[in-house]
């Protein structure tokens, strides 16, 4: 029996999403992954494209690129907020895609403020599987 209260507890996080889901985009183009079925998002969060496991994957060295190459900023899309259809669950990179055809980790973070997503930290952020892109052409 606890009887010290001591403040709210406040998980956040994705919810509601099948993280089996693929989603197509041709290299050449600019590339929008639209999540259905999600909750628990806010306007700084993005999404980062990695070539392995969301929770572990790392470049070789540290001058490998940090995402999957070909993809722009880093393969980490722009904050959901600055998507043509927020605020809708649409993702962008804002860029063509330039990646070599594959499929290819979707990785959500979670932003409190807007500098939270900017970059990848392993370990720290992009951590939340939520499915796959599909490079094709």
């Amino acid at each position: 029996d606890y009887s010290l209260y001591v403040g709210i507890l406040y998980i956040r996080g994705v919810s509601g999403l099948d993280d089996t889901t693929i989603h197509d985009c041709t290299a050449g183009r600019n590339c929008s992954i639209t999540l259905t079925g999600l909750s628990g998002t806010g306007p700084h969060d993005r999404l980062a494209a990695l070539p392995g496991a969301c929770s572990d994957w790392q470049p070789a060295t540290e001058a490998d690129y940090p995402g999957v190459p070909g993809f722009p900023n880093s393969a980490i899309t722009l904050p959901l907020y600055q998507a043509s259809g927020y605020p809708a669950q649409s993702f962008e990179w804002g860029s063509p895609i330039f990646a070599q055809g594959g499929t290819y980790s979707l990785c959500w973070c979670s932003a409190s403020e807007a500098s939270d997503c900017q970059s990848r930290m392993i370990g720290v952020n992009f951590l939340a599987p939520v499915g796959s892109v599909r490079v094709v052409g």
